[in-house]
């Protein structure tokens, strides 16, 4: 894949898009390192481009996610001790709530007055 940085864009965006078009897609760095990607639109109307767009973000968001799980140490974890640090966070959740005189009706949190 072509790699750009970021002077080369900023001197030569035209060129640029111009061989992202030709080529299909390049990365763009900043200090050797990359920052954003540029992908070909030819050829799709702007509500495909906007789903490519859209797929593109939801596989970094998961690749990001499984990425901080392994950092974390949670991507070890069995789906018992999920589930229970699940149950431990709504109890903690419901606890403050709780406190500070709340309770959750539908999907609205609703404010208790005393009458």
């Amino acid at each position: 894949m072509l790699m750009y940085n970021m002077v080369d864009l900023s001197r030569n965006a035209k060129a640029v898009v111009e061989s992202v078009v030709k080529e299909g897609g390049a990365l763009i760095s900043s200090n050797g390192k990359p920052k954003a990607m540029m992908i070909s639109a030819m050829g799709l109307d702007s509500i495909e481009a906007d789903k490519m767009l859209w797929r593109l973000r939801m596989e970094k968001a998961i690749a990001d996610a499984h990425r901080a799980s392994i950092e974390a140490g949670t991507d070890k974890m069995t789906m018992d001790e999920i589930n229970e640090m699940i149950a431990e966070v709504r109890a903690e959740a419901h606890a403050e709530r709780e406190t500070a005189g709340q309770t959750a009706i539908g999907r609205h949190n609703v404010k208790l007055q005393a009458v």
